[in-house]
C-alpha cells in the first residue's frame, strides 16, 4: 500500500488539473462570440448642468435630460444579451435604454446620461421603467408604443410631463424585414415611415419638452454571409429571419432595407418635426455595424442566434448614439469592430438640432473621453479578463494543497515519533504485551 501522504498528493494533483482545464474552457468559452462580460468606460469628461433650466430643445445639454424612454423591438428589450439564460430580463444593459449599472461597468446611453444627472429617471433597471419596447414589435405597433409610453408618464408622480426634458429613442425594422417576403405591400418602406411618423406626431403632441432620436434599422441581408461560414447559424435562420434564407428573397430585403433608410431621413428632413420644445433627430450608426475591412460581418457584434446585438454590439451602440448626438446625425465612427470612443462635449455644448449644430460648430468642440482610463482601472481590468481569473483560482487552489500537504505530513511524521517513543516504554518496562497488540497478528 503507498504511503498516506504520498496518495493524498497525487488526489491533490489531480484535483488542480481538473480545475486548471474547466477555468480555463470557461475563460474560452467566455471569449466566444456569445460573451456577455462588459468592460465599461473610464469616463473622463468634464460633467455639468445648465445654471438654469432651458426653454428651448435648441438649448439643451446633456445634464439637463432629467427622462429617459424608448420604443422598438426585441433589441430594446435586451434579447441576446444574455445567451446563457434567455429568460433573464436583460433590458437593464440595452443600449439606448438600460441603466442597471455604472459607466465603468457597462456602457449605454443612460448610464453615460447618469455621469451628468445622477437624478435621471425612467432607465431600464428591473421595475418602474419607461421601456415600452416588446418582443416582436414591427412599425405598426409603434403607435401603441407611443400611446402606453404617454399614459405611463403622464399617471407616474415622479415625472413633470410638463416641464421635465425628456429623451426618447426609437429603433424598430428588424421583424419588418425578416418578415417582408410575405407581404410586400405590408411591410412596403411608405408603411415603414408612415406608421414611425405617426408614432412621432402623437408623441410630439403630448409630450412636451423632448428630444428624440430615430435609429434606422440596418441591412439584415448581410447576415447571408455569417450563415455562409456558420452552420449554426445557417440552421436557425428560418427561425430568426426567414425572408434572408433564400437569396432572391434577401436581395429584396437587402433592396427594401435601403429605401426604409432613405425613406425614413426624407421624411424626418421634409415633415420638420423641431419646435422650440421638441426635436427628431435621425441617427445614423447601425449602418456601421457589419462593416468590417473586408466587407463581412463581424460576429462578435452579434448574439448567439447570429441575428441580435451582443453585449459588445450593444455597448458600441450605446457609444456610437452618444457621440451622434452631438454631430446632427453625422458619422462619428467608420467602423465598429475597432472599438468606438466616447467624445466629451466641452461645456456649454449643446444637443445637435437643425439650430443648437450651428453653435456647436461655432467653437464648441469635442474631445475624446480617455478610453483606456488610469493606470489602476487598466489593471483591474485586466483582473477581470476570464483568463486571468481561471489563473487566479488554480493558484489559489494550488496554495491550499500545498498547505494540506504540509499539515498532512507533519501529522504522519508526529505520528510515527509518537510510535517509536511508545515502543521505548514498552521495552524499557519490560511490558512485551503491549508490543505483541501492535505486531502480534494473533494479539494478547
Amino acid at each position: 500500500m503507498e504511503p498516506l501522504e504520498t496518495r493524498f498528493l497525487f488526489l491533490i494533483f489531480n484535483v488542480c488539473l481538473y480545475t486548471t482545464r474547466f477555468s480555463f474552457a470557461s475563460a474560452n468559452h467566455s471569449n466566444s462570440k456569445e460573451t456577455t462580460e462588459s468592460a465599461g468606460i473610464d469616463f473622463s469628461c468634464h460633467v455639468s448642468q445648465s445654471k438654469t433650466q432651458p426653454k428651448s430643445v435648441h438649448r439643451l445639454t446633456p445634464g439637463d435630460i432629467q427622462v429617459i424612454a424608448a420604443l422598438g423591438d426585441s433589441i430594446t428589450t435586451g434579447v441576446g444579451i444574455d445567451v446563457s439564460d434567455i429568460t433573464v430580463d436583460t433590458s437593464g444593459h440595452a443600449f439606448s435604454i438600460g441603466g442597471s449599472k455604472s459607466l465603468t461597468k457597462m456602457t449605454t446611453l443612460p448610464s453615460i446620461l447618469k455621469m451628468y444627472n445622477g437624478n435621471l429617471y425612467g432607465y431600464s433597471n428591473g421595475s418602474r421603467d419607461l421601456n415600452v419596447a416588446f418582443i416582436g414589435a414591427e412599425s405598426q405597433d409603434m403607435l401603441t408604443q407611443a400611446n402606453t409610453l404617454i399614459s405611463r408618464m403622464q399617471s407616474d408622480s415622479n415625472i413633470d410631463i410638463e416641464r421635465d426634458w425628456k429623451m426618447i429613442t426609437l429603433y424598430v425594422g428588424l421583424n419588418d424585414l425578416c418578415n417582408a417576403c410575405h407581404d410586400v405591400k405590408k411591410y412596403s418602406s411608405f408603411n415603414y415611415v408612415t406608421n414611425i411618423a405617426k408614432a412621432i406626431e402623437r408623441l410630439k403632441e403630448k409630450v412636451p419638452r423632448a428630444y428624440v432620436n430615430v435609429i434606422p434599422i440596418f441591412d439584415v441581408s448581410i447576415l447571408r454571409q455569417v450563415d455562409a461560414n456558420d452552420q449554426y447559424c445557417e440552421s436557425i435562420r428560418h427561425n430568426t429571419c426567414p425572408c434572408i434564407v433564400k437569396k432572391e428573397d434577401a436581395e429584396v430585403v437587402s433592396q427594401l432595407s435601403q429605401q426604409y433608410q432613405e425613406k425614413l431621413a426624407e421624411a424626418i428632413d421634409d415633415r420638420n418635426y423641431d419646435s422650440d420644445t421638441f426635436s427628431v433627430q435621425l441617427q445614423r450608426q447601425h449602418d456601421l455595424l457589419t462593416s468590417l475591412s473586408d466587407g463581412t460581418p463581424d460576429v462578435t457584434l452579434l448574439s448567439g442566434d447570429c441575428t441580435h446585438i451582443s453585449r459588445k454590439g450593444h455597448e458600441r451602440s450605446a457609444a456610437a448614439l452618444w457621440n451622434n448626438l452631438f454631430t446632427a446625425g453625422e458619422r462619428t465612427v467608420s467602423n465598429y469592430a475597432t472599438g468606438v470612443e466616447l467624445v466629451c462635449p466641452k461645456e456649454g455644448a449643446y444637443l445637435s438640432t437643425s439650430t443648437s449644430n450651428n453653435a456647436n460648430k461655432n467653437g464648441i468642440s469635442f474631445e475624446v473621453s480617455n478610453k483606456n482610463g488610469s493606470k489602476n482601472t487598466r489593471l483591474m481590468r485586466k483582473l477581470n479578463h476570464p483568463y486571468y481569473a481561471a489563473m487566479l483560482i488554480t493558484l489559489f487552489i494550488v496554495m491550499i494543497a500545498l498547505v494540506a500537504s504540509c499539515v498532512i505530513c507533519c501529522a504522519v511524521k508526529d505520528g510515527k515519533e509518537d510510535r517509536l517513543q511508545l515502543y521505548d516504554y514498552m521495552f524499557d518496562n519490560e511490558k512485551m504485551y503491549y508490543y505483541n497488540f501492535y505486531d502480534n497478528e494473533d494479539g494478547y
